[in-house]
């Protein structure tokens, strides 16, 4: 379940831009890495939203809008210590 405060980053933005920096991963890593993730641990995500200082925010609805009934309470956070677990399985 997703926190109320959830805190999405600007694409391309100066807080992005330095979550990458520190977890030394880039932003066209990520599908492979997260495909890799639903891969092992049998999990699907259909859209990257985003990413925070939390990790990568990902959506289990096939189609994501804003306006789907269960658009923002479905969302995910994927931890960046298991996006780096997966980064290294690659």
């Amino acid at each position: 379940m997703m926190h109320k405060d959830l805190v999405l980053y600007h694409v391309y933005g100066r807080l992005e831009t330095e979550t990458f920096e520190r977890e030394q991963i880039t932003r066209d890593e990520l599908p492979d890495i997260i495909r890799t993730y639903m891969a092992e641990e049998n999990v699907s995500y259909h859209m990257i939203l985003g990413i925070n200082g939390d990790g990568v925010i990902c959506s289990p609805i096939k189609n994501w809008t804003p306006e789907h009934p269960d658009a923002f309470s479905s969302l995910e956070v994927v931890p960046w210590s298991i996006i780096q677990k997966y980064r290294n399985l690659q």
